[in-house]
């Protein structure tokens, strides 16, 4: 019989000031020796900040087929995880999972209590850099709760993601939906996405990875092979980031849902889940929100 036991994953380069935060959050709901870093690439600084963790290290090798090859890797490694575990969360290091603190504070508990029934999904959101009606890019403090430091939020669909798994499943790139396995938005979890959070963090990293991207897209095209979507996204680079954050700063806030109701509005689309699905509602807009006071110190 598997232990009661919640096993948490990620892969990561280059990026210790989120793993650092990745790691702390999850530590604290599933236990530093149930957390399993998967380092793409020789990373020091990273390793220092996972210790503790189950670390590994993996050839830094970056081609056309990153993204699908990533995530083939994190569904098998998540799957086979599933022997040992009873559940197993496997999401990008930017994003964190908190479950609403009306509901309970014991996010293991809570996804224990899910074991057996499928795949779930949390409400995704990325959260603003911003303070009232003022932009506050300047003086995030990493070691702080950043929900007291950036309470608004907007939805975003495609942060829906079926990162909770409890059977072997194979994730699409991106981690954005399962290959013809259906799962539920859960209104009780969230997934706060941090990437809009510090464009100066990301600035490094994404120029790195927009200078491999564009190699790797070079000698795709020389030897006449496809070019995923995915490896055009990280060849634009920390500029795509940046333009993010303006265009979210710059939106009108609206402040009408919280996570709960707009899973029930997410959920009406998931009747029905192919090769390739993800959630597209088409009033995103509608739903932006202020950070309920419940949620603030949550992350």
């Amino acid at each position: 019989m598997k232990p009661n036991k919640v096993a948490a994953v990620t892969m990561a380069w280059n990026s210790p000031v989120l793993l650092k935060k990745w790691v702390e959050h999850n530590a604290a709901a599933y236990g530093r020796e149930n957390l399993f870093v998967i380092s793409h690439g020789d990373d020091p600084a990273q390793a220092a900040v996972a210790e503790g963790t189950n670390y590994i290290t993996l050839p830094r090798e970056f081609n056309a087929e990153f993204d699908a090859i990533r995530w083939r890797f994190l569904s098998n490694y998540a799957s086979g995880l599933l022997e040992y575990y009873k559940v197993v969360q496997v999401n990008d290091v930017d994003e964190l999972i908190v479950l609403d603190p009306e509901v309970g504070t014991d996010r293991k508990e809570y996804l224990l209590s899910l074991a057996d029934q499928g795949h779930f999904a949390p409400v995704g959101y990325d959260v603003l850099p911003l303070n009232g009606d003022q932009n506050n890019l300047a003086g995030l403090d990493w070691d702080k709760p950043l929900s007291e430091q950036a309470p608004y939020a907007v939805l975003r669909a495609r942060f829906c993601k079926p990162c909770i798994i409890t059977a072997p499943v194979e994730m699409m790139p991106g981690g954005h939906s399962l290959k013809h396995t259906k799962f539920k938005v859960d209104s009780a979890l969230m997934l706060a996405h941090l990437k809009l959070l510090d464009s100066a963090l990301w600035q490094s990293h994404y120029d790195t990875l927009a200078h491999d991207a564009r190699i790797a897209t070079r000698r795709a095209r020389t030897r006449d092979e496809r070019i995923p979507r995915g490896i055009r996204g990280f060849g634009r680079g920390a500029d795509q980031v940046r333009a993010l954050i303006e265009t979210g700063m710059d939106r009108p806030f609206d402040l009408k849902a919280a996570p709960g109701d707009a899973a029930s509005f997410l959920n009406q689309r998931l009747e029905l889940i192919y090769e390739g699905w993800r959630v597209e509602p088409r009033d995103e807009e509608e739903y932006i929100i202020r950070l309920a006071p419940r949620y603030i110190g949550a992350f």
